[in-house]
């Protein structure tokens, strides 16, 4: 019964992971910002963050890396958007994710963006149901299994490329 339950949850975050993923295409290519889209990315990064850092300690650098390139959409965007604000807010999140800032802060300086992006936003509808579980996997295999793996624990093909690359680097700097 737990297992069961678990599953279901990993299923809606998987969801979940496939939309805000999906949507940042989008953020690269548009002219215009889409708050709706960056609101997600700054919840993602709030959520996301504890499994990049721990007590100001770099615990995945795949994860890490992540959290500073969506920080660094986030800024691009706010910045395109010409809104103090969120420009303010978006550097202060990309600063505290440098400074390897506890996942709390991140957490509450990701809110607190994602509160003001809202704000600006027009009022849009949401889907009705999710999408169907099969649709779903397969969405998470073609745009996200690369990096976290068949089952979400971020032990993807990249993921394993980028940590042999750097045992090599460490490898070849203890050498010389």
């Amino acid at each position: 019964m737990f297992i069961l339950s678990f599953k279901r949850y990993n299923i809606r975050l998987v969801f979940a992971l496939i939309l805000i993923l999906s949507g940042l295409s989008c953020l690269a290519d548009t002219s215009t910002p889409d708050f709706r889209q960056m609101a997600q990315l700054a919840e993602y990064v709030g959520v996301d963050y504890p499994e990049a850092v721990a007590n100001g300690k770099i615990i995945n650098e795949g994860e890490y890396q992540e959290m500073l390139e969506f920080s660094r959409i986030l800024v691009t965007e706010a910045q395109q958007a010409k809104a103090t604000t969120i420009i303010s807010r978006a550097q202060k999140l990309e600063a505290a994710i440098h400074e390897k800032q506890t996942p709390e802060v991140i957490r509450q300086l990701g809110r607190e963006l994602r509160s003001e992006l809202l704000m600006l936003m027009p009022v849009s509808s949401q889907p009705s149901q999710l999408l169907p579980i099969s649709e779903t996997h397969s969405l998470f295999q073609t745009h996200c299994a690369a990096c976290h793996g068949a089952m979400g624990k971020g032990d993807g093909v990249v993921q394993a490329q980028d940590s042999n690359r750097r045992q090599q680097i460490l490898l070849i700097e203890n050498v010389q």
